[in-house]
């Protein structure tokens, strides 16, 4: 992603060269206004033109054959209420970045779009006009009150953001990068704000569909839902897959959160592990979006999934993976049920393994037993992305076939974010979680198959 941090040494050796240039008498003030100039240029296009990436990601590089639906500005009294039924009458999740002041407004429609399990992202507080020219200051507030805004709504605390009409600068890159949102833009704009003609609209998404991935509409528009329905029809035609940009963005992980080496050492009598600890014991259901990469030794490419987990006390967990092949696994200390391909299949020993090995591990997560129970070593660290989790095999045999077991809390909720479990033969799985919702209820045919 091209951006100020990489294009500034370029121009730096350009100023100097320029300067020294000018210093000696080798040539007049003009190559230094070139380079002022050309530097201007670029900021200003990175700042209007979220496409060159500059402050933001624009499209996705993850698993093929995925696409995200997102829409600003809402919620709509009128037409979210309409969309949700839609994607829910289609099956598909969406991502949708909600204007602060929009929230307070309705706060119910924001509680039923995590609740359907779509994602839910920040768009300022009151998506000012001048938001480009804001500064650090004024911009943090409209990232600040909008996060809360939503939290007060849907008890989400999201970091997945989205500037107004996409447009960065250097101060608004500072609040969004203090703020620790991930700021995403589209590489499909549909221009609906602009036009009511349906077909037109329609026309000029599909022509461009098939080579984007980020999908911009706004749930604002009364053409909202004849628009997505006939992006929906087009899209399963070509066999791709919906998912939230919650998990688009995070099908290759490079650098797992849990490797980062900033780690300060506490013990387990910080208040942030005692905190954890206390939450723990209160935590009856947990919701949460989760993308996996396993990383295998016999393989070059690691293999990425995308797709949604629930649980709930005492240990009945579902694992729903959307891409790339949909499959439902419903588990608990007793039995497991699968269905890929639309159809049940028996479930073999190795499942039972597997998903039973899951469940109680989330089960051992959540009360903290498993950092204080027996065959393993916890440590704990501070880092500055969250409360860093080492867990250590103490007994042999488990330490035949486990390495270790690492995992990152969010200090504000204290909820997993992170999960990195490494196996004595080298393969190691990384799974990030996003959306977590604790002690929301579940609906009731959550631990049923489709």
């Amino acid at each position: 992603m091209l951006t100020h941090r990489r294009t500034w040494p370029l121009f730096a050796i350009a100023y100097a060269v320029a300067v020294t240039g000018l210093l000696l008498n080798w040539w007049g003030a003009w190559p230094l206004i070139l380079a002022a100039l050309a530097h201007l240029a670029l900021l200003t296009m990175g700042s209007f033109v979220p496409g060159m990436g500059f402050y933001i990601v624009h499209h996705n590089k993850g698993a093929a054959g995925t696409l995200a639906l997102t829409y600003d500005d809402g919620p709509h009294p009128e037409y979210t209420p309409r969309l949700l039924d839609l994607l829910r009458e289609e099956g598909v999740r969406a991502t949708f970045f909600c204007i602060g002041a929009a929230v307070e407004r309705e706060p119910a429609i924001a509680a039923r779009i995590m609740q359907e399990g779509h994602a839910i992202g920040m768009h300022t507080m009151h998506h000012r006009l001048d938001w480009g020219f804001m500064n650090e200051e004024r911009a943090a507030t409209e990232i600040r009150d909008c996060a809360m805004a939503i939290d007060r709504a849907t008890g989400v605390r999201t970091d997945l953001f989205r500037p107004p009409f996409g447009v960065t600068s250097p101060n608004t890159a500072r609040a969004m990068a203090k703020a620790g949102v991930r700021p995403v833009a589209w590489d499909l704009r549909t221009f609906d704000t602009a036009s009511r003609n349906v077909p037109a609209l329609i026309q000029r998404t599909l022509a461009k569909l098939d080579r984007c991935t980020i999908v911009v509409m706004h749930d604002t528009m009364p053409t909202a839902v004849e628009h997505t329905r006939a992006i929906i029809k087009a899209a399963k035609a070509k066999g791709r897959t919906f998912v939230t940009l919650a998990t688009l963005l995070i099908l290759s992980v490079v650098t797992p959160v849990c490797a980062q080496n900033d780690k300060k050492p506490i013990d387990e009598t910080d208040p942030l592990v005692q905190a954890l600890f206390a939450q723990g014991r209160t935590i009856t259901t947990l919701q949460a979006d989760f993308t996996q990469e396993k990383h295998l030794k016999a393989l070059q490419a690691p293999l990425s999934s995308t797709g949604r987990f629930s649980f709930q006390r005492p240990a009945r967990m579902r694992w729903q993976v959307d891409a790339p092949a949909p499959m439902v696994a419903v588990a608990d200390r007793k039995d497991v049920r699968i269905m890929e391909g639309g159809k049940e299949r028996p479930a073999d020993m190795r499942d039972r393994e597997v998903y039973g090995a899951i469940t109680e591990m989330i089960d051992g997560i959540v009360s903290g037993r498993l950092m204080n129970g027996k065959g393993m070593r916890a440590a704990y660290f501070r880092t500055t992305a969250g409360l860093l989790v080492d867990l250590e095999p103490t007994d042999a045999r488990v330490a035949k076939r486990m390495k270790g077991i690492h995992l990152l809390f969010d200090t504000k909720d204290l909820l997993l974010r992170e999960l990195r479990m490494e196996q004595a033969n080298g393969d190691n799985t990384v799974t990030r979680f996003t959306g977590a919702r604790a002690g929301a209820p579940l609906p009731a045919n959550t631990f049923q198959l489709p």
